[in-house]
């Protein structure tokens, strides 16, 4: 099993290769396919203890994400090799935490991420106690990284309407729904940051409601730019409700 020999062999790690199809026009990773990887990491240490989605299912339980927050410290290329190391954090209520650290070759921390997820009955939908910890994950406090906090992103009053995206067959997963990562390519393909200068330095989103075939989602944001950085509030509505509201910062390219 690949767990990192420090903690107690509490971190679990992949290494990945960057595909050339996961790159944008400017040969820098897409945001979502970023978040893909994370995602396959993560299921595969569930799996690594035999108790991946359909098995957790089976089992009664869900965990469903409510957060995203991701630090990136620089471009990442087609071909660079990396370490994505991830491990759960403590329990905070009814949430609990699970942390990347996504290492270059050398040892430099390229990326870091904090998801949030809260834990549902399958049939009810009922929030249970994490304590529970039905795939029983070892929880580790030695190792940190930088973020802190997935704080709720709170919507801008000044927010314009700017666009609408029809949810199509592709956009869905085997759960019949939306799949996490395609609300980060509504972003990226909505936003209006400036590709050719910038890049994302520092990027949430917060999952609000499910979206399923057939839906709208209207899309609204708030960009503010300078010569240095852009900013961006984001968010999707389907029915009248947020399903989505990401918040991004960049930085030069």
């Amino acid at each position: 099993m690949p767990y990192s020999e420090s903690y107690g062999g509490k971190i679990y790690y992949e290494e990945v290769s960057i595909p050339e199809y996961s790159l944008d026009k400017g040969r820098n990773i897409k945001l979502d396919d970023f978040q893909k990887m994370l995602q396959e990491v993560a299921e595969r240490h569930t799996l690594s203890h035999g108790c991946g989605y359909e098995e957790l299912k089976r089992r009664g339980y869900v965990y469903y994400i409510t957060a995203l927050r991701i630090s990136f410290n620089r471009r990442i290329e087609s071909q660079e090799r990396f370490k994505i190391y991830t491990w759960p954090q403590e329990y905070k209520g009814a949430r609990t935490y699970r942390n990347f650290s996504v290492e270059g070759e050398a040892g430099e921390i390229v990326a870091e991420a904090l998801s949030e997820w809260i834990l549902l009955n399958a049939k009810t939908h009922r929030i249970e106690n994490p304590k529970i910890n039905p795939v029983g994950l070892a929880t580790c406090e030695e190792k940190k990284i930088s973020i802190n906090s997935v704080k709720k992103i709170k919507p801008a009053e000044d927010m314009e309407y700017s666009d609408s995206r029809k949810i199509y067959y592709s956009d869905l997963d085997c759960n019949q729904h939306v799949n996490n990562s395609v609300y980060s390519r509504i972003f990226s393909d909505h936003c209006g940051i400036d590709f050719d200068k910038f890049r994302i330095s520092d990027y949430q989103i917060d999952f609000r409601q499910e979206t399923h075939l057939g839906d709208t989602i209207e899309i609204y944001k708030k960009h503010e730019k300078s010569l240095e950085r852009e900013s961006i509030i984001l968010a999707g509505k389907a029915d009248g409700a947020y399903s989505f509201l990401c918040r991004a910062e960049t930085a030069a390219k």
